[in-house]
């Protein structure tokens, strides 16, 4: 036989049978880059008493490790050492790792009444070094206005652009009434900022937009849309993070209502029940990011945001939401001075297992949604949490003083 051709025959099987080698290698690797991912979880939030509740029921999540399991990042809005505390000792009665806190964005006094008037701040420093990490996956919730995530996400586009693969999704309590169009605080309050985040085309189809219109709590969640909450929360009172959240709860109640006028003080009470309650968009936000199952209704918007001169003396706009193409009877007047933005397009949460047009039952009844059921799951895991290391406390002194 030819040589040559004895040669060429032996190199070709020689790199056929390598062929599944080599793929199984790759695959292996893949499979290991995989297996050494980090998982972060960043939270932008004023760690008011809705956000305090709302990460209370993210922490007992059954897919808190799979999402935060190498930590959590939080950059605090207005902040100031009681929400610092109060975070810190949630975290610590949850029995979960300490988040790094980093002060975020403020106002004049730490005022919300008064214009933001920081820029670069600790947590948008902190926040851009910590998403251009290799190797980690990031879970980002917005429950506040997020000037200091769109000033980290930017200087990451402009120096680090791959490493906007890092982030894996945004869940944001920033969506609007599909009947009215009116956009959420968290979104308008700063919506220069959340204008800029949407534009980050490196984000594009990462967000998810919620709000408090997709269930049926609409302005409050209190003893009439949720009344096994409430009560539970009161019995436990002797809790220590139960009763500083429910004191947190009624002072922010109280001088909410103090400095508002009469005619708004009557308009805010159409909507926020009397006594205990929280605002719900924040809560609803962290429930549906961490039980996706949830979901009952979301889709692929693409929308305008039309910013609208407030007709009080607050200097930030109102802000409306244009879906395209918008409804014929949609804007019925804008005025002149308005100014579009946009177009954007985001995964929007339509609906949960919770709404109105889906539930029949009398929210004072036993029959539970399944929100409902996973709300009370969460926090009796919470409670009974700190019941069971109570116990073991009181046997370990019991079992010292018995020696």
């Amino acid at each position: 036989m030819n040589r040559l051709k004895l040669l060429f025959q032996l190199i070709c099987l020689s790199a056929l049978c390598q062929m599944p080698v080599v793929r199984a290698s790759t695959a292996l690797r893949e499979m290991r880059n995989l297996q050494q991912q980090r998982n972060v979880c960043v939270l932008v939030t004023d760690a008011e008493p809705d956000d305090m509740l709302a990460i209370l029921l993210l922490l007992m999540s059954g897919n808190y490790k799979a999402k935060c399991g190498n930590g959590v990042k939080i950059a605090l809005v207005w902040q100031n050492d009681e929400k610092r505390n109060l975070l810190i000792l949630l975290f610590n009665m949850a029995r979960k790792e300490e988040p790094e806190i980093f002060n975020g964005a403020t106002s004049v006094k730490n005022d919300k009444d008064n214009p933001f008037d920081t820029v670069e701040t600790d947590a948008s420093k902190a926040l851009y070094d910590i998403l251009i990490e290799e190797n980690t996956r990031f879970h980002i919730l917005i429950i506040a206005p997020c000037r200091d995530l769109t000033i980290a996400v930017e200087h990451v586009a402009r120096s680090h652009p791959n490493a906007l693969n890092n982030i894996h999704e945004i869940y944001w309590a920033g969506g609007w009434d599909p009947n009215h169009y009116k956009t959420s605080y968290n979104l308008y309050r700063d919506i220069g900022y959340s204008i800029r985040l949407l534009q980050i085309h490196g984000l594009s189809g990462k967000i998810s937009i919620s709000s408090k219109q997709v269930s049926v709590y609409r302005g409050s969640m209190g003893s009439n849309k949720f009344p096994q909450l409430i009560d539970k929360l009161v019995e436990f009172r002797h809790n220590t993070f139960i009763d500083k959240l429910l004191t947190f709860q009624y002072l922010w109640d109280t001088t909410l209502l103090r400095s508002m006028s009469q005619e708004a003080v009557q308009d805010v009470l159409k909507i926020m029940e009397t006594g205990t309650q929280f605002c719900p968009a924040d809560i609803l936000a962290a429930m549906i990011m961490f039980n996706t199952t949830l979901i009952k209704k979301t889709e692929n918007i693409t929308y305008k945001l039309i910013e609208l001169p407030k007709e009080d003396a607050a200097v930030w706009p109102t802000v409306l939401a244009m879906p395209i193409p918008a409804p014929q009877n949609f804007p019925k007047k804008v005025p002149k001075k308005s100014t579009d933005h946009g177009p954007f397009t985001s995964k929007v949460i339509w609906e949960i297992n919770d709404s109105e047009r889906n539930e029949g039952a009398d929210p004072k009844s036993d029959e539970l949604s399944e929100f409902k059921k996973t709300v009370m799951m969460l926090l009796e895991n919470f409670l009974n949490s700190q019941s069971l290391s109570r116990a073991l406390r009181n046997r370990t002194i019991f079992s010292t003083i018995s020696r």
